[in-house]
């Protein structure tokens, strides 16, 4: 079903889509078949009829086919002049995907998430319904889902290990947010990461965020006009952020709902809404879940 969907799609479109890859500060890369690779992900896309790249982006503009920037997980904070570049891209109608990490310092592109009514907390989502289904605390279980195009129909839960709350901020950014995953109430963001480090966590209301906490909102902002003699029709600045990268690499993608969520996502930003689904599961690939007195008996 799926090849012969994949066929009459690349014999239907006007060439494809390009999805670029943010590369040059530690993020993710679409070339690593490791366990912490996107090599799978990379199948995946180019499966669907686009064509994804690596982006170094050390240069004054982004290219003029992209469709998608992916921001996929950097260790390093993104330089002044690079945030700037996509910020132009973005007010020029742009799509952003953004996967991000906890306990990952990148205060520059945080203030550009902020700019679109987005704050990326400095927590750890702890989740205690995680111990029974993924065998930890530190990997939130996620099966709620806002009413969002990307998450329409949405039956799976999700698994992200280790990820950091988002969290809406006020609406004088201009910007439309949308929670897009959000976990259960048995879940809180922990804000002593040093106590985290040393493998202790107790929620505290005062300085933690209570459940149920967000890992993936939606945000969209009214684009700058298009050129004149261009197709007079309202274009979006669109961003997709998720508080985890892991959720995506070659060790999880095909783990429950994670693959259809970030294929959904880049589906959404690159306009391609037949391509947003509920795909066929592969039924070697799904794990059977064990709580933990189950596990014990077994």
């Amino acid at each position: 079903e799926d090849a012969i969907t994949n066929a009459i799609l690349k014999v239907t479109r006007e060439g494809k889509k390009v999805i670029y890859v943010l590369a040059g500060h530690g993020e993710k890369s679409i070339d690593d078949a490791e366990p912490t690779g996107f090599a799978q992900i990379r199948a995946a896309v180019e499966a669907e009829s686009y064509e994804i790249r690596p982006y170094l982006a050390l240069r004054d503009s982004m290219p003029p086919d992209c469709a998608v920037l992916v921001v996929a997980g950097p260790e390093k904070d993104l330089f002044p002049e690079e945030i700037r570049m996509i910020e132009a891209y973005l007010a020029g109608g742009g799509a952003v995907l953004a996967l991000l990490e906890p306990m990952t310092d990148v205060p520059n592109l945080a203030r550009l998430l902020s700019t679109y009514g987005i704050e990326a907390t400095n927590t750890v989502v702890v989740d205690r319904f995680g111990k029974l289904l993924a065998g930890n605390y530190l990997t939130p279980v996620v099966n709620s889902y806002g009413a969002h195009p990307i998450a329409a129909n949405f039956r799976h839960a999700s698994f992200f290990p280790q990820a950091r709350a988002l969290r809406v901020t006020g609406a004088e950014t201009g910007a439309n947010v949308a929670v897009l995953a959000s976990t259960g109430e048995s879940a809180y963001g922990e804000t002593d990461l040093d106590g985290i480090l040393k493998g202790r966590t107790q929620f505290d209301s005062e300085r933690d965020l209570g459940g149920p906490v967000d890992v993936a909102l939606v945000s969209t902002r009214e684009a700058a006009p298009a050129a004149p003699g261009a197709e007079a029709k309202p274009r979006l600045s669109k961003i997709v952020v998720f508080g985890d990268s892991d959720f995506a690499t070659n060790s999880y993608l095909a783990l429950s709902g994670n693959k259809d969520l970030v294929l959904n996502s880049i589906g959404w930003l690159a306009e391609e809404e037949d391509l947003i689904a509920v795909r066929a599961k592969d039924p070697v690939s799904q794990p059977v879940m064990l709580s933990v007195a189950q596990g014990k008996v077994v």
